[in-house]
């Protein structure tokens, strides 16, 4: 299992957690908003040979490739994104959809979720412009990821503005 988070306590906590417990879960500190891409070898035209890596392959996959995985969990993270930085859903499902083979669960939490309102400073995108997020609703993020997967099923979560989606390919 791969876990990663953009704090990094939290995931020393894990690694702390999982080593004590001998759990198989490589904590990574990692930013979905700035992903290293594919990094491919330089060339340059006086080269006598082509480098042994060659230059068509990458040296680096990017974290979507190197961390692909069978199903993806993406619990409390999308509101903060998208109402966060003003990110829209194609681009954050894009971004999480690329993570899976098969199956992912996210979570949609409303605009109208008491930490969300009780605590506007963490969602600056939606702080500056709240009339600008009209469009971010259930059903608009339940189209977007019927762009990518084949099956979403709605689950209600904890209180009546978080939901739980299973997405399956």
């Amino acid at each position: 299992m791969v876990a990663f988070d953009i704090d990094e306590a939290c995931m020393n906590l894990l690694y702390k957690q999982a080593k004590q417990k001998r759990l198989r879960i490589l904590p990574l500190v990692l930013d979905l908003r700035d992903l290293t891409p594919d990094l491919y070898p330089m060339s340059f035209e006086d080269e006598l040979q082509q480098s042994f890596i060659g230059g068509k392959f990458p040296i680096i996959l990017c974290a979507e490739k190197r961390l692909k995985c069978e199903l993806v969990l993406a619990l409390a993270i999308v509101h903060h994104i998208v109402l966060g930085q003003g990110w829209s859903f194609r681009k954050i499902t894009d971004l999480l959809g690329d993570f899976t083979n098969k199956s992912m669960v996210v979570e949609f939490v409303a605009k109208e979720d008491p930490l969300i309102v009780g605590e506007p400073e963490f969602f600056p995108a939606l702080r500056a412009e709240p009339q600008s997020f009209e469009w971010y609703t259930l059903d608009n993020f339940v189209r977007e990821l019927q762009r990518k997967f084949r099956q979403v099923t709605i689950r209600q979560s904890k209180g009546a503005t978080r939901i739980i989606l299973i997405c399956e390919r």
